[in-house]
């Protein structure tokens, strides 16, 4: 069996997982039936890939390899691809086009990953269609990460089209941010649809045991 994502997805994912021994099973990406998953405890990220090709079972690519799939480099403007194969060893093939620019061997997380699904909410909680979801350009956003550098960053909002304000309270300084949002008038689910069907579909079996 193989499966092909983009690593860019592997970029994407990186700072969600967790660096902390104890919980060693969470030190990776998570690959859960075509999701990606990954969580230190405090913070969580699912994606969806468009553009997978194939199918593999179930498995917890280490932080190690993750770090050395996105060492791999190739042009600017080039898509760089990851195969993982399974057989009588792991295999990570890294690849732009008809270009293979690295291929080396990996050991999975021998452990078991958390039921991730516990900790994300259920729709009917959330405005659902997403009309009510303010929208903001990332490029501004990561830049009020810079006001908790040694603390916390309170993030405040009351709709989609009131600005978001920032709170920081370091030992050094106290702090407000504002950022406006997008006004794009395109909307989104607040829970993917792709997650909520497996996430009721899971909560209804628990519940008939």
């Amino acid at each position: 069996m193989q499966y092909t994502i983009e690593t860019s997805l592997l970029k994407a994912i990186t700072p969600f997982q967790s660096k902390e021994q104890a919980g060693f099973y969470l030190n990776g990406v998570y690959f859960d039936n075509g999701l990606l998953v990954a969580t230190d405890g405090h913070k969580l990220a699912a994606i969806k890939p468009f553009n997978a090709e194939g199918n593999i079972t179930n498995f917890i690519l280490p932080a190690e390899t993750v770090k050395r799939i996105l060492s791999v480099k190739a042009g600017k403007r080039e898509v760089v691809k990851v195969t993982f194969t399974t057989g009588d060893t792991w295999q990570a093939k890294v690849f732009t086009g008809e270009t293979i620019l690295a291929i080396f061997p990996f050991q999975l997380v021998d452990g078991t990953f958390p039921d991730w699904r516990r900790v994300i909410p259920l729709e009917d909680n959330y405005t659902g269609n997403g009309v009510n979801s303010a929208k903001f350009n990332m490029a501004y956003l990561s830049s009020f990460a810079s006001l908790a550098e040694h603390g916390r960053l309170y993030m405040h909002n009351v709709d989609e089209y009131s600005p978001c304000l920032f709170r920081a309270e370091t030992s050094e300084y106290s702090a407000l941010g504002v950022l406006m949002p997008m006004r794009d008038g395109l909307a989104i689910e607040t829970i993917p649809s792709w997650l909520l069907e497996k996430k009721t579909a899971t909560a209804k079996k628990r519940k008939t045991k």
